[in-house]
């Protein structure tokens, strides 16, 4: 028979094998054995959570393999485990249609709030009561020590009357002849920043009961936003003010300042609010991002606005507030109208905390007093909340008896498996854990193919049932489910039994990718048959060879047939050959040919 080869006519010997071929290659390996070298299907497994959120959609199987996309209600802290998220516990509300602002502070073993109505309010024994009504609303509060004696030192931001009072108890307030809008303590002295009208103005003394300010810079440079105290180039304790326009550090023994970071172009009202020094570096928000800065200036940006973002609308999208909490991070993110999340970062990721309505500026604050730790906040109504943490390991666990959530969720990011290009079937996925039973139990709920991502586009595929630590949740009762890209959502309930949650300690995805096959042929061409008319037997084998050459440079054009029209044309690679054998009155050259894409 005939086939065309470069628009060559070439006779083939014998039949013509046609066969597809996979394109993957033999898998070879050495050590231990893992997942990828078990038979047929292969696997993408999620067991360790601790690179936090904001990924959308994986490509690579060896990429970013600690990431999901988005949770509310579980604790992803634990890193290799999936659990509840520990209780919020409600506090009591301030006062009748009085919600809390931003500024807190823990003062002799109890809980000083400002509210919405400027009164200072004192948690204690499980109650909040009105210790002081100032004259102006509150801006900042600090604790200062003078002579052994720690002071709760309140700052107004404005006014004709006093604007700063301090207590000695928490509860009996007296007022000082000086406006303060920021409070810092440095080189034993109370530092107050003022820009009140027509001053701008940071001033220091060392008695707060018996004031006698200095005036140590003054601003020009907009209106403040914060001040703290953090390092200077040499390591040395300095001040360090937030305005409108940029982030200054004082030279205290020069009374000077200088910028260290200028953020004028960029005009969000939160640029500079809430400083905090957390791991070495000074944290502040500008809009949507997070930066963080060292004593040297250099800037990065660290927040949850990295990577694919926060995609959850659920979750806001500028900070608020900052706070540490032990080995984290924490901030409060907001639309600024009616959603907010509190996160938590350990050092490795962001994690959502709490989610909840509204979306002010929220009260965000750790208190230590009492058997345990506590993180404060307020998510738009007049009731402040808690959740109590364990402050004995970097990873926060539960304490014994604790309480947790009702529900919660963890969605992964899109997934192709490492095959962006090509569908794959999907048998199952196998979830391991512990801690189930029939009202303990997880729901998996998936999406294929970037559909719409609403809620009511998720397909439910199985719960746990009962108290199996493993759980094989197959697709199509076994069949499978053909899919470019898939993700899933994990939800995790408990029953009535506040104590108990069921824990999750890997979700396995297994599949099989499934590319078209490509065709080959293999090609006998008889060599003393005139195979290529005109040519000889040495002419046929350096047509061959050059055919060879060709097809290191592209493809060639190869028809298994004498007709195009009736037997197509394909482009292929001479992957083999020619191999030439002779005798003494006959000869042929094999060849194969094969679709390379």
């Amino acid at each position: 028979m005939e086939v065309i080869i470069e628009d060559q006519r070439v006779t083939v010997q014998g039949p013509l094998l046609e066969q597809p071929i996979t394109p993957f290659g033999a898998i070879f390996g050495s050590g231990e054995q893992q997942r990828s070298d078990l038979s047929l299907a292969r696997h993408k497994a999620f067991e360790n959570f601790g690179g936090g959120m904001g990924v959308e959609r994986i490509v690579d199987l060896m990429g970013q393999e600690d990431r999901f996309n988005d949770q509310a209600g579980v604790n992803t802290l634990k890193g290799n485990e999936l659990l509840l998220e520990t209780e919020k516990q409600t506090a009591v509300v301030l006062a009748a249609g009085v919600t809390p602002t931003d500024i807190s502070m823990e003062y002799k073993d109890a809980y000083l709030v400002v509210g919405s109505d400027d009164k200072v309010y004192r948690y204690a024994s499980g109650a909040f009561t009105a210790v002081d009504t100032p004259p102006e609303p509150p801006t900042d509060m600090i604790i200062f020590e003078q002579a052994g004696v720690e002071y709760a030192v309140v700052a107004y931001s404005d006014g004709t009357d006093s604007a700063m009072m301090y207590s000695t108890d928490g509860i009996t307030f007296t007022d000082v002849a000086h406006r303060g809008t920021f409070l810092a303590t440095f080189d034993n002295k109370l530092i107050v920043y003022d820009d009140t009208t027509g001053n701008n103005y940071i001033r220091s003394t060392a008695s707060i009961t018996s004031p006698s300010w200095t005036n140590v810079v003054t601003n020009t440079q907009g209106t403040a936003r914060g001040m703290t105290i953090f390092r200077d180039q040499e390591g040395q304790p300095s001040i360090w003010y937030a305005t409108a326009l940029g982030l200054f550090q004082i030279d205290y023994a020069n009374t000077r300042s200088h910028y260290v970071y200028d953020y004028s172009s960029t005009p969000y009202d939160n640029n500079g609010k809430h400083l905090i020094e957390y791991n070495g570096v000074l944290h502040f928000p500008m809009g949507q991002e997070l930066l963080a800065i060292s004593p040297q200036g250099a800037v990065i940006s660290v927040g949850p606005d990295k990577d694919d973002g926060v995609t959850n609308p659920d979750h806001g999208n500028r900070i608020t507030n900052i706070t540490t909490l032990q080995n984290f991070l924490v901030i409060c993110n907001t639309n600024g109208t009616d959603k907010s999340a509190i996160m938590i970062n350990p050092g490795s990721g962001w994690h959502v905390q709490a989610s909840g309505n509204g979306g002010g500026d929220f009260l965000l604050h750790e208190t230590s007093s009492g058997s345990r730790p506590r993180l404060w906040f307020a998510n738009g109504s007049a009731a402040v909340k808690y959740q109590e943490f364990n402050d004995q390991s970097e990873r926060r666990l539960p304490f014994t008896g604790q309480t947790f959530e009702s529900s919660g969720t963890l969605t992964t990011p899109w997934v192709t498996l490492g095959f962006p290009e090509f569908p794959k079937t999907i048998f199952s996925v196998a979830l391991s854990g512990r801690d189930f039973s029939d009202e303990e139990y997880v729901k998996v709920e998936y999406q294929t193919d970037y559909i719409d991502e609403s809620d009511q586009d998720w397909k439910i595929l199985s719960r746990t049932a009962g108290e199996a630590t493993r759980h094989e949740m197959l697709f199509g009762g076994g069949a499978g489910k053909e899919a470019t890209a898939i993700r899933l959502r994990i939800t995790l309930n408990r029953g009535s039994t506040k104590s108990n949650t069921p824990i999750v300690d890997a979700i396995v995805l297994k599949y099989l990718p499934q590319p078209e096959d490509r065709l080959s042929w293999i090609l006998t061409i008889p060599l003393y048959r005139d195979a290529l008319v005109g040519k000889n037997a040495s002419q046929t084998i350096a047509w061959l060879r050059a055919l060879k050459a060709t097809s290191r440079q592209r493809n060639v054009k190869f028809t298994p047939g004498p007709s195009k029209s009736e037997d197509g044309e394909f482009y292929v690679q001479l992957t083999s050959g020619p191999i030439i054998s002779r005798t003494e009155s006959a000869g042929t050259a094999n060849i194969t040919l094969a679709v390379p894409i």
